[in-house]
């Protein structure tokens, strides 16, 4: 029976990220972004470039155009430059983020707690958790 406190727990908690304001504002601003018919054209373009120049750098060594991909690579950073550049991309980067450290905060404490520790004092800092010990590893 305990097995289900702790699912029943588990789901409040699932209620209480989406109603947390960073998870509210990183679905509104992926729906903006998902939305945005310039910038789905563009990641559109860019996604397509970076095809082109995976097929000619796969080529054999006397079929491939090194200018060819040069100018391919050109062309994907100047895309890359305008997909960033966009507000709405902007926006859902930043949204993302603030939701990314609650879910890492989030995850911290429910590794500390299987690990032993004391999930009402243990750090919840995203950049490091509480130790090495109990780390999946940085990145």
């Amino acid at each position: 029976m305990e097995n289900l406190d702790v699912i029943a727990m588990t789901r409040q908690l699932g209620v209480a990220i989406q109603s947390d304001p960073r998870y509210k504002e990183y679905i509104r601003a992926k729906e903006i972004n998902d939305n945005d018919t310039d910038l789905q054209n563009l990641i559109g373009d860019f996604n397509l470039t970076r095809q082109k120049i995976q097929i000619e750098i796969n080529k054999s060594a006397d079929e491939k155009d090194n200018k060819k991909i040069a100018e391919l690579n050109k062309q994907m950073q100047g895309l890359y430059g305008q997909i960033m550049a966009n507000d709405s991309m902007n926006d859902y980067n930043n949204a993302k983020a603030a939701f990314d450290t609650l879910v890492q905060q989030v995850n911290a404490i429910i590794s500390g707690s299987v690990n032993g520790e004391d999930p009402l004092t243990m750090d919840t800092d995203a950049s490091c958790g509480s130790g090495c010990a109990s780390c999946s590893g940085c990145g």
